[in-house]
């Protein structure tokens, strides 16, 4: 069976699922009264300051400490919660606060970059490792407790969504925008701020590539889902065909607020076109060209609109007419352009697309980083906003990696990045870890503050999740580097 083929044979059942009005969803599951025995999560374990010995051991054991931190402090037992339309609905997520079942409507996208983290767990954790073990736990019940949290959040963060939204169903909405009456009633993973969908589908995309192999049925189900809700509640929802057509590009936000199509922001178009990308690389024929097509649309959009300028720079956002662009370079437009561009290389092997990812690359190292020497770092979270746009930098190292692991890029500039990643993780290992405060307990030790090279004693309740998630995706990233650099 193909690729394609194997992908569209479970495509029928997770549409009917996921995607269906929520009065049709059976949302009794997960069981409350059955719990996962066999995979109880461990406390982190510290493996200290300094590496010694291998720094490859050294890094693994960091990164496996680090995620299990995330897991072990904001993925609490299955939760329950009545929702606006007053059903009762248990989940799984992960929360906002370490060490509390605090969530928001607001915590919905942020779910997807946690989920990221538990890819790249699974990711580095070897297959082949019967007898091993790191920090006293064997690997594969290691490798075994992230596939665990897999379809866990597959069914939670959906829930979690409806539980916390409360005017997606109501009878005005749908009366004023009869179009979007496949909305439903907030059902599935249907979002009218279309970059909160792109993180999903992205996520279910990297839930795909990392099961394809061990698990073909399962990974096929989640890019199903991903491509569904790509096609049709992104691409056909979001495209601007009817405002300004001839300057195109996916608005940020549909529905009945303020900021409903007022604008075409690049955290979505920078998603989308990291989307569209990869699948047409995972697409063949007709299909891969369509999605090829979408991609360079995108593409063009940034450079038509000069939200991309050639210095390297991703502005914030465009106006629905294409007219006025806002807002400065962040993190993670830049990353998800970067990412973009650099799959339209792997497509089409065009040098331009190469060229524009470096440049952008350069610009955000030149410009987005603060401190001096071994403490110098990517901006402040909070200096983007805080709360949760402290997860930007780890959407941008996303999309770093794989630029780090290109082999058309010159070896020199690839190990002058490569020192960047190694300084950012040294100093937020050693500088950017609650080790020492809150009381010093070892959990804390594992807890990472809202910038890089410093942390702040503060209560653990108050960590941002996107905080963790950002340190704990910077320690795996030392894992994803193909070393040596040549």
């Amino acid at each position: 069976m193909t690729l394609a083929a194997l992908v569209m044979a479970s495509c029928g059942d997770v549409t009917d699922n996921y995607f269906a009005r929520v009065d049709d969803v059976t949302l009794s599951e997960p069981d409350p009264e059955a719990p996962d025995p066999e995979y109880p999560i461990p406390e982190p374990v510290d493996p200290g300051n300094t590496g010694g010995g291998d720094p490859a051991s050294y890094w693994y054991q960091a990164a496996d400490s680090a995620t299990m931190g995330l897991l072990n402090r904001y993925w609490p037992p299955l939760l329950t919660r009545a929702t606006p339309q007053n059903d009762v609905v248990s989940y799984w997520a992960f929360t906002e606060r370490a060490d509390t079942r605090t969530l928001s409507s607001s915590n919905y996208w942020p779910q997807a970059h946690a989920m990221d983290a538990i890819i790249d767990a699974y990711n580095r954790t070897p297959s082949d490792a019967e007898g091993l073990n790191v920090l006293g736990r064997e690997i594969l019940d290691q490798k075994e407790l992230w596939l665990s949290i897999y379809d866990k959040w597959f069914q939670g963060a959906p829930r979690m969504q409806w539980c916390y939204s409360t005017n997606w169903g109501s009878t005005a909405y749908q009366t004023t925008y009869p179009h979007f009456t496949d909305f439903g009633n907030a059902g599935g993973w249907r979002n009218y701020f279309i970059d909160d969908m792109a993180w999903m589908v992205l996520t279910h995309i990297r839930m795909y590539e990392s099961l394809v192999v061990a698990e073909p049925a399962l990974a096929a189900k989640y890019l199903a889902t991903g491509k569904d809700m790509y096609d049709r509640y992104i691409w056909n929802w979001a495209w601007d065909t009817w405002r300004n057509p001839l300057v195109g590009g996916l608005f940020w936000c549909l529905g009945t607020g303020g900021d409903a199509y007022t604008s075409k922001n690049a955290c979505i178009n920078g998603p989308g076109m990291v989307i569209a990308g990869k699948l047409a690389w995972y697409s063949e024929g007709a299909e891969r060209e369509k999605y090829l097509d979408q991609a360079k649309k995108i593409y063009n959009f940034f450079l038509t609109t000069t939200l991309a300028t050639s210095a390297g720079q991703v502005r914030d956002n465009v106006n629905s007419a294409g007219t006025s662009i806002s807002g400065g370079a962040l993190t993670y437009n830049q990353g998800t352009f970067m990412g973009g561009c650099h799959w339209l290389y792997k497509l089409t092997g065009e040098a331009e697309y190469l060229n524009r990812a470096i440049t952008a690359t350069d610009y955000s190292l030149a410009n987005l980083q603060t401190g001096s020497g071994n403490t110098r770092v990517l901006v402040s979270h909070d200096s983007e906003g805080g709360g949760n746009n402290c997860v930007f930098a780890a959407i941008f190292l996303r999309y770093f990696i794989p630029l780090i692991n290109e082999p058309e890029v010159s070896p020199t500039k690839r190990q002058e990045w490569y020192g960047h990643l190694e300084r950012w993780a040294n100093c937020v290992w050693k500088e950017g870890r609650a080790i020492n405060k809150n009381g010093s307990s070892a959990a804390n030790a594992m807890l990472f503050g809202t910038s890089w090279n410093s942390i702040t004693t503060v209560a653990a309740t108050s960590i941002h999740l996107g905080n963790m998630v950002s340190g704990s995706v910077l320690v795996e990233s030392m894992n994803l580097v193909k070393l040596p650099i040549q």
